[in-house]
């Protein structure tokens, strides 16, 4: 499951990044209010996209601890995105805490993922001091 959502996030593609939420589920990313239900975080996933075209996405899962039907993976990220707005290049290092659960089809979905800001966001996509 998470390789094929890193591969979504990777393609831009937003809507897809949806389905892979627990009907349930709570986005929390930095600075914004929680995202909760599918839906909302299939539009908000939408609206990134929109915003932001990932040029490099490059997760590194440290820990990932299963437990039955739950997981917890834990990790890091170096996103490097462009503003379709302006052109501008960001480099976005950040941490990851997905709370996962096996649902009844059978299929891994997310449940809590939060993801935060590690080090400085740079605009040029160079390496920040971290």
């Amino acid at each position: 499951m998470l390789a094929a959502f890193d591969a979504a996030f990777s393609a831009d593609r937003g809507a897809e990044m949806g389905e892979f939420f627990a009907e349930d589920a709570r986005l929390q990313w930095p600075e914004m209010e929680d995202i909760v239900g599918r839906e909302a975080i299939r539009q908000a996933f939408v609206e990134f996209t929109s915003a932001f075209h990932t040029i490099s996405w490059e997760p590194s899962y440290q820990v990932a601890d299963v437990h039955g039907d739950r997981a917890y993976p834990l990790g890091r990220f170096v996103e490097i995105r462009q503003v379709r707005e302006t052109g501008e290049v960001e480099r976005v290092p950040g941490r990851i805490v997905y709370f996962c659960r096996r649902e009844a089809d059978g299929e891994w979905r997310l449940t809590h993922a939060l993801t935060s800001r590690f080090g400085e966001t740079t605009l040029d996509g160079t390496d920040a001091t971290i």
